[in-house]
């Protein structure tokens, strides 16, 4: 129940580390698939987007799950002490 109530903080968090992760200059992650992509000449346009929606999707929902199940886990250890 303490999760669910949480769960406006876990997405904002979520959203900030994303934007970590996409936007960091040292991770040039992102770049280098829309690199791959565009050098590609065997995708279309629109297959090249949902590649990069893909990529970006799949990042979110790492981070969202990873981010959510260490809160559960520090919350469950806590009750624990």
């Amino acid at each position: 129940m303490l999760v669910q109530w949480l769960e406006p903080v876990i997405e904002t968090k979520s959203d900030e580390i994303n934007d970590e992760i996409i936007n960091n200059e040292e991770s040039q992650l992102y770049e280098q698939l829309v690199t791959i992509v565009k050098q590609n000449g065997m995708l279309n346009s629109d297959d090249a987007i949902d590649i990069e929606n893909v990529f970006l999707l799949a990042i979110r929902k790492a981070v969202y799950i990873a981010y959510k199940k260490g809160l559960t886990d520090g919350i469950n250890i806590y009750r624990k002490i």
